[in-house]
This record gives C-alpha cells, sequence and structure tokens, in this order.
C-alpha cells in the first residue's frame, strides 16, 4: 500500500509539472475584440460566475467542493481572500487556502516591495477541480503566479485575464513545461480562452485583475465573494499572526 501511494504521488508531481498550463490575455478595450469563430457559449469576457454557473448545471462541476488554490505574487507581499461575509482572511504569496467550486472571490495583492502604496483586487473563479487522493489534495493545489508584466498591465489600466486548465495527456506528452512548471501562452483579447483552453484540456480557474479598487459607497459589495474561504494549515510559509479581518 506504502508501494502504491509513492508511486501515485511520483505520478502526480510529473503530471502536475506537465499537465498545468494556462492561457493569458490582456485587453485595453471592449472595442478592441473581433468576431469569434463558430458558436461558443461561454467567453471568459462573460460576467464573472457565469462560467462556474454554467459548468454546474452541466454536471462539469462539483459545486461546494473545497479545491486547494496557491497564489505566488513574484514581487512577493500580502495576499487577502474575501469571504461571502467580506471578511478577509490575511495570507503572505505562495501561501495555500481553500476556495468553493463554482464560486467566485474577491482578492487584495498588497505590500508589493516594488509598488509601495499599490493595491490590486483581482477575482478567482473556481471552475472545477482537480482529483488527488483526499489526504494528498493540499500538495496539489491549482497554482497562479501573478508576474510583474501583470501587475504593470493592470496600472496602465489594463485587464489581465488567465484560465489555468488541465492539458490533454496526449498534448501534454509534446510539449515541454517551463515557466515553474506551467507552460503559457498569450493570446490577443479577441480570442475565447475558455474554448481555446476546452480545446487543449479541462478549464480548472479564471484569474482576472485590473485597476477597479472598492469605492466608499460601494465597499461592502465589492469586497464580497460568493463563497467560503479557509487556511490551509501547516504550511511551509510564514502567515500572519491575525489571519482574519474585516
Amino acid at each position: 500500500m506504502a508501494g502504491q501511494s509513492l508511486k501515485w504521488m511520483n505520478t502526480m508531481a510529473i503530471r502536475t509539472a506537465s499537465l498545468m498550463a494556462m492561457i493569458i490575455v490582456m485587453s485595453q478595450s471592449a472595442s478592441a475584440q473581433m468576431p469569434q469563430r463558430g458558436y461558443q457559449p461561454l467567453h471568459h469576457m462573460a460576467s464573472p460566475g457565469t462560467a462556474g454557473l454554467w459548468a454546474e448545471r452541466l454536471g462539469r462541476a462539483c459545486p461546494g467542493y473545497w479545491q486547494t488554490i496557491e497564489l505566488t505574487t513574484l514581487e512577493g507581499g500580502s495576499v487577502s481572500y474575501y469571504d461571502e461575509a467580506s471578511s478577509a482572511i490575511n495570507t503572505v504569496s505562495g501561501a495555500k487556502v481553500e476556495l468553493q467550486v463554482a464560486a467566485v472571490y474577491r482578492l487584495k495583492l498588497s505590500d508589493l516591495p516594488d509598488y509601495p502604496g499599490v493595491e490590486l483586487y483581482p477575482t478567482i473563479e473556481v471552475i472545477d477541480r482537480l482529483h488527488p487522493p483526499a489526504h494528498l489534495k493540499h500538495e496539489f493545489p491549482i497554482p497562479i503566479v501573478v508576474t510583474e508584466a501583470d501587475i504593470e498591465a493592470a496600472l496602465r489600466d489594463e485587464l489581465v485575464t488567465k484560465v489555468i486548465y488541465l492539458d490533454q495527456p496526449e498534448i501534454a506528452a509534446t510539449v515541454a513545461p517551463y515557466d515553474g512548471g506551467m507552460r503559457s501562452e498569450t493570446l490577443p483579447s479577441y480570442r475565447n480562452l475558455l474554448a481555446e483552453a476546452d480545446e487543449r484540456g479541462r478549464p480548472l480557474l479564471i484569474f482576472r485583475m485590473g485597476r477597479r479598487v472598492p469605492s466608499l459607497h460601494d465597499q461592502q459589495r465589492f469586497l464580497t465573494s460568493g463563497g467560503p474561504v479557509r487556511l490551509v494549515e501547516s504550511q511551509d510559509v510564514m502567515l500572519p499572526e491575525l489571519s482574519q479581518s474585516r
């Protein structure tokens, strides 16, 4: 049994490195979009929550499942996850949290060393889940990497959208992974990232980041997410002593 678990862990580690991939688009404005080939009911430009809702209705998602997520900013800094009561779970770059499938979450990125005073408020829409054994679920999170280029684009008032997906094995086997084990492609804004990801494998998550910040009159609504947040305990990163705030 121990041998089987070790074999599975080794295989899963290789598959996670080789199959995980993402597609990125940076869009300056809606006017830059062009007609899409054929008909695709889902689009990455649809309102946040639409893809998760359709995935749930089509039986392709497991709503309510706690999926482990690991967001890393290459600049370091703090990452706060807001829950359905607009309370914040305060963590740091590289910390693991659990988010529910089919929900949309608001985050705050702050304390970025090279961007003093800058705060960004991206969203994460969890579309689907990974399928590790229950006792290994925290070992294989869905990774999200926020680069300096992403931050610079957001500060230019561009919308950065990333769709993270699992490659089809026959496709992944022919392409060497890179960028920390994840392959990435940057596509023009008129391309439908969800359709592109669906052709390549199984879409898992949509990450969106722009320059929008909460205003005084809509702060609570802006910071309210579609589900609860759980912090993964026993991590390799140093977490703040006070992990929750409002």
